[in-house]
């Protein structure tokens, strides 16, 4: 999705509106304008007037647009005192370059009368209106200007996108019909930028404000997290392990990771406040689905919120239910209720709690006798709420993580241990005996995953069910 779609529907219809595009430099606002121009008009109808780079800077700086959006109505009004180079070499089309000059409020307003007409425009960019108001000298009286501006778009039937660098509010805010603000922000060094809808008149705002990215020069917007199922369920495909690396069953989070989960290894799985249980497990699920489907078998010590008929369901989503006897462990702390249908289920373990390292030495003869019986690694997944939750000494709590973080080791096997945002004290210890720490988190509704150690970039997180079944697919934000 380049431009979110109340966006596209506020341009629909009747010409005539105006937008304001607001945000400190760096955050995207060129690139927006640009895309928005090529998404509602195409390559004919629209002129890109830029104040602050000439032609031949923007073609360099982004290159997509010479394909979709033709020379002549990208507008260089930079007032440089130098004449621009007419022609380029290397240039696949004819490269032609329109100045606009103009020194105070009727030659700018008559020249882009003038443009329009010539070039039977539907939308006029502007970027930026703080430069327009200071080269024509109306930065004292720029009400009057923008004023006339919103009235030449209602009656002239013409739509103007404002592009600026202020971000306080003004009276031209209320004044247009859309109101967009851009913000680039960090997460421990890592770029997130957002734009927020602040003001779509006539439009219902679906969200406020979208996660974005200009990989590769481009905008586009990425989509609130949602979980879909696949229409035709088919089996799920896994990824061979390699003599150094598990797979995490998925293809983008082994190249994030540089291969995949290095045997031998204990993953943090650090689970943001607000991450939607759908996100989360099915991370969790590409891991334990690619295990069982090469005859690994798997403990699990489940979150929460995942019961045993959740896991049933995961295992049928995943296309390994005919193994989940043989090969998962799903390891209950308290009786069933009566009735429910799962009593007799072989892969439910269930465990009464008592001591802690009495509990955990029953946990270590179940993993060496499936070990032992497979002849293959095993994988541990700890969901750290439930034992927080359950066994209440702290410092047994961490001596486990210790003997796990040991044991996984010793036996060139896997484990991910989940932290919660409620475990905010666990999670430190997790976080510092962890071979790898991996971050999900929720930013205005989308979901976002980086690694902490070893560090990556930011990705995007979505799930693709056109194989027949949920993949993780990543793309960087940039």
């Amino acid at each position: 999705m380049a431009i979110p779609d109340e966006i596209i529907e506020f341009f629909k219809g009747e010409m005539g509106h105006t937008m304001l595009v607001k945000g400190e430099p760096g955050t995207g606002k060129t690139i927006f304008a640009l895309t928005l121009l090529k998404e509602l008009y195409g390559t004919n109808n629209g002129i890109y007037l830029s104040t602050r780079v000439d032609n031949t800077k923007l073609y360099a700086d982004f290159p997509w647009i010479s394909k979709v959006i033709p020379p002549k109505h990208i507008i260089d009004a930079t007032q440089s005192e130098f004449e621009p180079v007419s022609t380029r070499e290397n240039m696949d089309m004819d490269y032609f370059i329109n100045t606009l000059k103009y020194s105070d409020r009727p030659t700018f307003l008559g020249n882009i009368y003038r443009m329009c007409d010539e070039f039977e425009v539907a939308v006029v960019v502007i970027d930026s209106w703080d430069a327009v108001l200071t080269q024509t000298g109306e930065v004292e009286n720029r009400e009057d200007l923008e004023s006339l501006i919103t009235d030449i778009s209602s009656k002239a039937s013409i739509d103007f996108i404002l592009v600026s660098e202020y971000t306080y509010q003004d009276k031209l805010d209320y004044l247009v019909d859309s109101v967009i603000t851009m913000k680039a922000e960090e997460i421990g060094g890592r770029a997130v930028r957002t734009l927020n809808i602040n003001k779509l008149r006539g439009v219902r705002r679906e969200h406020p404000a979208y996660l974005f990215s200009l990989e590769g020069g481009v905008f586009s917007s990425l989509k609130p997290f949602e979980f879909k199922y696949p229409s035709e369920h088919k089996r799920f495909e896994p990824i061979k392990d390699t003599p150094s690396y598990f797979s995490s069953g998925s293809e983008d989070l082994d190249d994030m990771l540089g291969g995949g989960y290095p045997l031998g290894s204990f993953v943090f799985l650090d689970i943001g406040a607000d991450v939607a249980q759908d996100a989360f497990m099915n991370v969790l699920m590409q891991t334990v689905a690619n295990f069982i489907h090469q005859e690994n078998p798997v403990i699990m010590f489940p979150p929460g919120e995942v019961s045993p008929k959740g896991m049933k369901a995961n295992a049928y989503l995943y296309g390994f239910e005919d193994r989940l006897n043989e090969l998962m462990k799903f390891v209950e702390f308290t009786y069933l209720p009566d009735g429910d249908g799962f009593e007799s289920e072989k892969y439910i373990c269930s465990i009464e709690p008592g001591n802690l390292m009495d509990d955990v030495a029953k946990w270590r003869k179940l993993w060496n006798r499936l070990q032992e019986e497979t002849g293959n690694p095993v994988l541990n997944t700890v969901g750290f709420d439930v034992f927080d939750y359950i066994y209440t000494n702290k410092d047994e709590l961490l001596k486990l993580m210790s003997i796990l973080a040991r044991c996984t080791d010793d036996a060139s096997s896997l484990t991910i241990a989940i932290g919660r945002d409620s475990t905010e004290e666990i999670n430190r210890y997790l976080a510092d005996i962890s071979d790898m720490h991996l971050k999900l988190e929720a930013l205005s509704g989308s979901i976002v995953i980086y690694g902490i150690k070893p560090r990556t970039e930011l990705y995007y997180m979505s799930l693709d069910v056109s194989a027949g079944y949920p993949k993780v697919k990543l793309n960087p934000i940039v």
